[in-house]
C-alpha cells in the first residue's frame, strides 16, 4: 500500500505584505532616482531621469491600491515629488539670478561691444568667449549651483527616507497632506 502525499497548497503572501514589499521598492527607486537624476554628468542623468519617471509611475499606481497603507505611501511619495520638483524650480532660479549678479562678465561685455548684434558674433569667438566666461567663474558657479540646490536635495530625500521607514514599520503617516517632514 503506498500512500500518496498531496502536495500542500501554495503559500501565498498575504497582500498587505505584498504592498508594503511594492512601497519599500517604490521608495528606494525614488531614493536613489531623484539625487541621480540632476546629476551634472550626463550619462548618469539620463537614465536615472527615466528611473524616476517609473517611481513616480508606481508611486501614482500605489495611490489606488486598495490597501490604505500602499495608497496613503503612494499618495506621500507623489505629493514629495511635486513638491520637490517646486523647490528644485525655485532653486535653479534662485542659482540663476545668483550667478547672472555675481559673475565675472568682463569676456561677455568685451565682445558683444566689438559686435552691432549678438548674431553678428561669428562661432568660434563665441565658443572662446563662452569658455573664458566659464573658466573665471566655474567655482563660483559651482558654489552657488550647489547652495541653492542641496536644500531641495536634503529635503526630497528626508521625505523619503521618513516615508521608507514608516512603512518598514507598516505605520501610517501622521499627515499625509502636510509639506513638512
Amino acid at each position: 500500500m503506498s500512500e500518496e502525499i498531496a502536495d500542500p497548497l501554495p503559500v501565498s503572501t498575504p497582500p498587505m505584505v505584498d504592498s508594503r514589499k511594492s512601497v519599500l521598492r517604490c521608495y528606494l527607486l525614488l531614493g536613489v532616482s531623484l539625487p541621480l537624476a540632476f546629476s551634472p554628468i550626463g550619462v548618469l542623468a539620463g537614465p536615472f531621469f527615466l528611473a524616476m519617471i517609473a517611481g513616480v509611475i508606481w508611486a501614482y499606481r500605489l495611490r489606488g491600491r486598495a490597501d490604505p497603507m500602499a495608497a496613503m505611501h503612494g499618495r506621500w511619495m507623489v505629493r514629495t515629488f511635486w513638491i520637490s520638483s517646486i523647490f528644485f524650480v525655485v532653486g535653479m532660479l534662485a542659482a540663476g539670478a545668483l550667478i547672472h549678479a555675481n559673475a565675472d562678465q568682463t569676456p561677455l561685455i568685451e565682445t558683444l561691444g566689438q559686435y552691432p548684434s549678438v548674431d553678428a558674433v561669428p562661432e568660434d569667438v563665441r565658443i572662446s568667449v563662452i569658455t573664458r566666461f566659464y573658466e573665471l567663474n566655474a567655482r563660483l558657479m559651482l558654489m552657488i549651483t550647489l547652495g541653492c540646490m542641496a536644500p531641495p536635495l536634503l529635503y526630497t530625500l528626508a521625505r523619503l527616507i521618513r516615508g521608507g521607514r514608516m512603512a518598514h514599520k507598516g505605520q501610517d503617516l501622521p499627515n499625509v497632506k502636510s509639506w513638512w517632514l
